[in-house]
C-alpha cells in the first residue's frame, strides 16, 4: 500500500494500514536539531507530500521567520523573538472600522513566500497538500486584533 492508497483508506474509514502522518515542522526546530531530524524523519515518510528542510541556515529564513518586526501582505505587523519560530501579531491594519475604507487587500495571484513547502509527487503516489497556518477565524483576528474582533461578534 502506498501513501496515497493509505490516505484514502483512512478517510473512507476502510482499515488503512497505517495512520496517515503529515510532518509540520518549525524551521527553528531545524536549526536546531537538524542532524538528528535527517535520521528519524525517512524512517516514517510524510504521506501528503511535504519536503524536510534539510540544511537549512538562519540566513535562508525569510522574513516572516527572522527575529524582529515583520509586516505581512496583510499588513499585520508580528514580534518573533527567536530566528525560525513563529511571531505573534502586535499590530493590526483594521483595529478600526474606518481603516476599511483605505485597506489594500493583497494580490491573491502573488505567490506568499514558503520556506520548504510540499512539492508535488511525479508518480501520485502521494497527495498532494498545500497549507495555510493560519485559518479564516485567525487571519480576521490578524486583521482587526483578538479584543476587537471578539466585540464584534459579541454585537
Amino acid at each position: 500500500m502506498n501513501s496515497k492508497e493509505c490516505v484514502k483508506r483512512a478517510i473512507h474509514f476502510k482499515n488503512p494500514a497505517w495512520l496517515p502522518i503529515a510532518h509540520h515542522i518549525l524551521p527553528a526546530t531545524y536549526l536546531k536539531y537538524g542532524k538528528i531530524l535527517e535520521e528519524i524523519l525517512p524512517l516514517k515518510m510524510d504521506d501528503f507530500g511535504q519536503q524536510v528542510c534539510r540544511h537549512l541556515t538562519s540566513y535562508q529564513l525569510p522574513l516572516s521567520l527572522k527575529k524582529g518586526l515583520f509586516r505581512d501582505p496583510f499588513g499585520t505587523v508580528w514580534q518573533i523573538t527567536e530566528d525560525g519560530l513563529a511571531g505573534v501579531p502586535v499590530d493590526f491594519p483594521l483595529k478600526n472600522w474606518s481603516d476599511l475604507k483605505n485597506y489594500h487587500w493583497p494580490d491573491p495571484e502573488v505567490e506568499v513566500e514558503h520556506i520548504c513547502s510540499g512539492t508535488k509527487d511525479e508518480n501520485l503516489t502521494r497527495f498532494y497538500q498545500r497549507r495555510s497556518a493560519i485559518s479564516i477565524f485567525e487571519r480576521l483576528a490578524n486583521l482587526r486584533g483578538w479584543q476587537n474582533l471578539l466585540a464584534d461578534l459579541k454585537r
